[in-house]
This record gives structure tokens, C-alpha cells and sequence, in this order.
């Protein structure tokens, strides 16, 4: 397996725990954005509208 997981680890798990760790996983790399959120400000941390 490419993601550093061993087979044992798999073949024990469940499939609830499987798919929680792989939720977790995409949650840590992605941002919500809220409907008020700028995707600007969501992407460089900064929301231009409010720059002044």
C-alpha cells in the first residue's frame, strides 16, 4: 500500500474505522468555506475585501 498502511492493519479494521480515517485525513488538507467566506481569503488566509 502506497499510504504507509500494512495489510494487517487493514484486514483488522472495520469498515466504519476505515472510512472515519480516511474522512480525517481529507478534512486536516481542506478548508470549509462558509456562504460569507471569501474563497480568496479561504485559499491565502486573508480576505482582500477587508484589506484597507
Amino acid at each position: 500500500m502506497e499510504n504507509g498502511w500494512k495489510m494487517p492493519d487493514i484486514d483488522n479494521a472495520d469498515i466504519y474505522q476505515m472510512l472515519r480515517i480516511m474522512n480525517d485525513k481529507k478534512k486536516s488538507k481542506t478548508k470549509r468555506v462558509g456562504k460569507n467566506d471569501s474563497l480568496i481569503g479561504a485559499i491565502t488566509g486573508k480576505d482582500p475585501r477587508q484589506s484597507s
